[in-house]
């Protein structure tokens, strides 16, 4: 299920340790059962189960620059099968740390000198609860999960950094002091998992979750890098002057997810699902004159679908997965007409197959080789096609990235009798992509994501990890020894103007 369907859409950062059980990472080939279009892998997070009986826990942390964090939990599971779980987090940081940058000097020429950010400080926070029934009979899981969160971001400066090798990036351009962005959502999740008469097993999901969005630059004063008011301009707006804003989005998601599961024996199972999407959004511009483009009606529709056949070996010696996908995406938007005397409708729409298999292999305790390849999609997100409501703007004619996946990789890990235990983990891959989605940095609020570059990369990695055994406090290591070749070549470059 993606992170837009929960209490921490707007980024693996809200999410509280705490309530994790585990995060698996995913490189190369998906597994279908997560009905994702990742190119290249993924992320897959898993919330820590209810335990039996009443628990609890808190925690606090600081750090610099006026870090915080929060986050406590209660949850019930009693003999009754009857669950009940919530939580809450808050976060907050003034992120008053020192960037370099070039401020021009009395004769214009750029000097190099570093200052502190003034507004840039960010704040989120945000519930959760879920209840239920689990682990009765052949109902395997029926829940409701209800949430809502909040993060409130100040906008330091909209700028490119030079990039200047052995030292931080240099900042150009003037900064912002009263620009903000904020972002508030509130959704329902159902899940439902059931045995049915053996051996099928049907799992599914419902969401819907309701986001707005508010963007505001409408001050007329002028600051400066030490966050003083040096002058008034002569009308509203910082990013863009004589262009101020006040804008709301309204977006309304739902989602539905079914997974049905056949398993011919202990060895053979097949697996089909489809995943769909639909987005609704509209908003408003306090600032907008007689055609106000925030108060029209856009929509984004996905669907991925997919069979998957796995085969394991009695001894688990040997594992395959063969699968089939089918993507879907389409969305439209409504735009002034060209005559500027009314309102018309641009869409755009793509369908594609895809084909993938893979292979694990343990030649024996300690040496474990896996090998895939994905004929992949990966859809274009909803801020990518339709904007983010501040900085990025829409691009309609986004098209889906297509590309080949190859991955192979070897975990060997020796059976030393030894305190410490060690693994050996290289990695190797090729992906070739077309119509890669790139993101375009521009001017003001002008940026957007492009279908700029065809990519091919080929590379490798590898670490060790080393953990004490048997023991309650684990210490890690990690060595990396990665090698990377890159090739891009440009294959296409719309022109973004007019």
């Amino acid at each position: 299920m993606p992170l837009d369907f929960s209490a921490f859409g707007f980024g693996l950062a809200n999410i509280p340790v705490g309530m994790l059980e585990r995060v698996d990472i995913y490189k190369g080939v998906v597994p279908t059962a997560l009905g994702a279009d990742a190119l290249g892998g993924a992320v897959h997070v898993i919330p820590k189960p209810v335990p039996p009986g009443w628990h609890g826990s808190a925690s606090y942390q600081f750090g610099s620059f006026g870090t915080q964090r929060a986050e406590a939990n209660v949850s019930y599971y009693g003999d009754n099968h009857f669950f009940a779980n919530t939580g809450l987090y808050y976060d907050f940081a003034r992120n008053d740390y020192a960037i370099f940058m070039g401020i021009p000097d009395e004769q214009g020429r750029l000097t190099e000198e570093p200052v502190e950010k003034f507004h840039d400080a960010y704040q989120g926070y945000g519930i959760t609860a879920e209840t239920g029934i689990k682990g009765h009979k052949n109902l395997d899981l029926l829940s409701l999960e209800l949430y809502a969160s909040a993060n409130d971001q100040e906008i330091q400066h909209a700028q490119l950094g030079v990039e200047r090798p052995g030292n931080p990036p240099l900042i150009l351009g003037i900064p912002f002091g009263e620009v903000n962005f904020s972002r508030k959502t509130s959704g329902a999740t159902l899940r439902y998992e059931y045995q049915l008469a053996q051996p099928w097993k049907v799992t599914a999901a419902l969401g819907y979750n309701y986001t707005e969005t508010e963007y505001v630059d409408s001050t007329q004063n002028f600051y400066n890098w030490y966050g003083e008011v040096i002058d008034r301009r002569h009308t509203q707006g910082e990013v863009e002057s004589g262009s101020p804003a006040h804008q709301f989005l309204w977006t309304h998601r739902l989602f539905h997810k079914v997974n049905l599961t056949y398993e011919f024996n202990e060895q053979h199972s097949l697996l089909a699902q489809t995943f769909r999407t639909y987005v609704y959004r509209t908003g408003d511009d306090r600032f907008a004159g007689a055609f106000d483009p925030f108060g029209t009606l856009s929509t984004y529709r996905t669907q991925i679908s997919s069979l998957a056949h796995t085969v394991r070996s009695r001894n688990d010696q040997l594992e395959t997965n063969t699968f089939a996908k089918y993507y879907q995406v389409a969305y439209e938007s409504e735009e002034p007409s060209r005559d500027g005397e009314g309102i018309r409708t641009e869409s755009n729409g793509k369908s594609r197959w895809g084909a993938g298999t893979s292979l694990r292999y343990r030649f024996s305790p300690t040496l474990l080789a896996k090998l895939s390849y994905e004929w992949a999609t990966r859809l274009p997100r909803v801020d990518e096609v339709l904007g983010d409501g501040a900085f990025i703007s829409d691009n309609l004619e986004l098209n889906p990235e297509r590309g080949h996946n190859t991955n192979v990789e070897l975990q060997l890990r020796p059976s030393v009798r030894s305190a410490w235990q060690w693994t050996v983990n290289p990695v190797f891959f090729w992906r070739e992509i077309s119509d890669h989605i790139v993101f375009l940095q521009g001017i003001g609020r002008s940026s957007l994501y492009d279908n700029v570059f065809t990519a091919r990369s080929l590379g490798g990695r590898t670490g060790r990890t080393a953990h004490l055994a048997q023991s309650a406090l684990v210490r890690r290591s990690k060595y990396h020894l990665p090698a990377l070749h890159q090739h891009f070549y440009r294959r296409l470059v719309r022109s973004t103007s007019g």
